[in-house]
């Protein structure tokens, strides 16, 4: 009808787009004034309703897609919970990502099929909002991010690494070629380890790096790497206990002012549920993977590991992410991606995409 009209199809497909999405707001609004009050969530309407109107502005977009390519109903309706029904597997709400198969997922990142998955983006921005910036933690942060990085690398990872030390020596005074061959790995290891924390902890350093290796590596390099691990142990123990000292002032502060501050704030604000969910209290705290040691527990205390400039990529609950060079924060690198989604679908919708893909396959 519209299209014998001669119409603008810009104009057109806007004034659809506009309308949907105006009830889309709406639709979020009330759903946010009724939910967050019953559910008692405090302080993050603003960002509830911005999260639950993004998704919702992408699935009209991936509704009038579907509209747009297939003429029967019936079609459409079967369409609809095949493409929903990836959208809540791979949310990372239902199932978590590590229960997936190893072909198509990663210890480090988060799967690539999640990726292109509009709902993950929204659950793991709000997850992560709710967390770090409500009117609770967003005081205490920083200071359990420096106690969460001491304690797990001034325990659990100097102790990995001085089990890898011991296998790596015993390997090289075996005279055994073959079972120096099978420790390939650990000699990687410990270098990519040590050149990271290199990179990381500016204040003491391994200057023998190259010597992380089969033919160079000694037992004087084995113990010059234990007295490194030792300085390592030491650093993050005194970071991590200073860290403790700081809440603990700022705890005795608040009791100063009020002895019932601390503990309402905490009632009021702070998720139980949630802080277990993103610190994966529940998995196993290291796993070595690609000889590598990847770090499972407290995944919101951990910055992302960028490879490149445009390395974006990261691993569930990252509380910020990096694109050409910039850190962002989590919530809105995340909102700016599921908008980045729904503006290709309107580009896939000017032009019909969908379904001359279907009527190529047709012919």
């Amino acid at each position: 009808r519209e299209a014998f009209l001669n119409l603008s199809r810009s104009s057109y497909l806007i004034s659809k787009i506009l309308i949907l999405f105006m009830i889309s707001a709406i639709q979020a609004l009330l759903f946010v004034l009724v939910a967050n009050n019953i559910l008692e969530i405090r302080g993050l309407f603003f960002d509830y309703w911005l999260a639950l109107f993004t998704i919702s502005a992408f699935a009209n977009m991936l509704g009038l897609n579907i509209s747009s390519a297939f003429n029967s109903a019936v079609t459409i309706y079967i369409m609809i919970p095949l493409l929903m029904i990836p959208q809540m597997a791979l949310g990372g709400a239902m199932f978590s990502f590590d229960k997936l198969n190893r072909n198509i997922s990663s210890v480090d990142k988060v799967p690539i099929i999640a990726e292109f998955i509009a709902a993950r983006w929204c659950y793991e921005a709000l997850m992560v909002r709710q967390f770090r910036d409500n009117e609770f933690e967003k005081h205490f942060y920083d200071i359990d991010r420096a106690v969460s990085i001491g304690s797990y690398r001034g325990t659990k990872w100097t102790d990995e690494m001085q089990k890898r030390i011991d296998v790596a020596l015993q390997s090289v005074q075996s005279n055994n070629d073959s079972i120096l061959e099978a420790s390939i790995g650990v000699f990687e290891l410990l270098h990519y380890e040590v050149s990271k924390e290199n990179e990381r902890n500016q204040r003491i350093q391994f200057a023998s790096v190259n010597s992380l290796t089969p033919k160079k590596f000694t037992s004087q390099t084995a113990d010059s790497l234990l007295r490194y691990l030792g300085e390592i142990k030491t650093f993050y123990e005194d970071l991590s206990l200073r860290a403790r000292k700081k809440k603990d002032a700022m705890v005795i502060k608040l009791d100063a002012k009020d002895s019932r501050l601390y503990i309402t704030q905490q009632n009021n604000y702070h998720n139980e549920a949630v802080s277990d969910i993103v610190k994966n209290i529940y998995m196993k705290q290291v796993v070595e993977y690609d000889n590598k040691l990847i770090r499972q527990q407290d995944p919101i205390f951990r910055y992302p590991e960028v490879e490149h400039f445009f390395d974006f990529r990261s691993h569930f609950y990252a509380p910020q992410k990096h694109f050409v060079g910039i850190y962002m924060d989590t919530f809105t690198f995340n909102m700016l991606m599921v908008w980045f989604m729904t503006l290709f679908l309107y580009v896939t919708l000017y032009f019909d995409s969908l379904k001359k893909l279907m009527d190529l396959f047709s012919k």
